[in-house]
């Protein structure tokens, strides 16, 4: 587990100085190769490699049509970092902001323009359903409080307002095959370990509708933990920093290498990584928030089974 914290560590560090200006596992740099590949002229190929390369990670939402003329709809972002998600939505027409716990990152954000607070949700102060989106990327597991969380956002949200998350996928083959060695036990930062069962229930709960779940098509998580058996084995492997540092620095040669095999596991259900939607409806606008209960249900039938580390490990709150 030093290990995963190790490379996270490095990794908040770059986020704090605003060096990380890019999300770990988003492919930024345009390969040479890719000058001498007829993208342009063959039939079909560039919306090929375009599909091979969707991972479903970040999805730009599309502007709500029926709008008046200039008036932008509005969308917010929990943990926005340096803003690079925030910059898509706006260059695809939305009024948005942000809100990030560090400095560094605010920082940068607010030098590209950005309108973003420094801080929690918590302390984010804005009159309830002033959003037509509010997106939370791989910060759900993070947080003490789920619910609470989720609650704040559906608060924050219009009526018909969508929410668009991602959480790691604790329910797929990857925990059980890797044991102690899967990359996102990543102890302590991650404070649940998240179900597509146990998501779709807690979402419930908090009132919104049309939960949609989509397995991404990443390899991300395979290869991290690739890296953090060969290093627990061999501390001084090269390969096996190359490994386990990849999910912060992906190449684009490799995710079109693995590509089919993702998107094998994303369509068997059985991706390390969920892409989320829901609505927040028009009926449970005013009484979904009250409705949703602070303490946590006791285990039904339709609760899947956690997935269980190796011996010496302790979950931490599985939802």
């Amino acid at each position: 587990m030093h290990l995963i914290r190790r490379r996270h560590q490095h990794a908040e560090q770059s986020r704090a100085s605003g060096e990380l200006r890019h999300p770990p596992g988003i492919v930024t740099a345009r390969p040479w190769y890719l000058k001498y590949l007829p993208l342009k002229y063959v039939p079909g190929l560039k919306a090929f490699y375009e599909w091979l390369l969707n991972d479903l990670s970040q999805p730009v939402a599309a502007v709500p049509s029926g709008r008046p003329v200039g008036a932008a709809p509005r969308a917010l972002e929990v943990g926005c970092a340096t803003g690079s998600y925030l910059l898509k939505l706006r260059d695809a027409g939305w009024d948005v902001q942000g809100v990030e716990p560090g400095a560094g990152p605010v920082d940068v954000a607010r030098a590209a323009g950005l309108n973003v607070h420094h801080g929690s949700l918590d302390s984010f102060d804005l009159n309830a359903g002033h959003f037509d989106l509010v997106a939370a990327w791989m910060v759900l597991e993070h947080v003490p409080d789920p619910r609470t969380t989720l609650r704040q956002m559906f608060d924050r949200l219009q009526p018909g307002g969508r929410l668009l998350l991602s959480v790691p996928n604790a329910g797929c083959w990857e925990p059980a095959f890797f044991g102690a060695d899967w990359d996102t036990w990543d102890l302590p930062r991650h404070l649940h370990h998240i179900t597509p069962k146990s998501i779709r229930r807690l979402l419930t709960e908090c009132g919104f509708e049309h939960v949609n779940i989509q397995h991404q098509r990443t390899l991300l998580n395979v290869i991290g933990s690739l890296g953090v058996s060969m290093r627990r084995r061999r501390p001084g492997s090269r390969i096996g920093y190359w490994f386990w540092n990849y999910p912060n620095a992906p190449k684009l040669w490799l995710q079109l290498l693995l590509a089919p095999a993702a998107h094998l596991l994303a369509f068997l259900h059985q991706s390390g990584r969920l892409t989320i939607s829901a609505i927040k409806g028009e009926e449970n606008s005013d009484h979904a928030t009250d409705n949703a209960s602070v303490r946590k249900p006791a285990p039904s039938a339709d609760t899947p089974d956690s997935p269980q580390p190796a011996p010496g490990f302790r979950l931490a709150t599985e939802l």
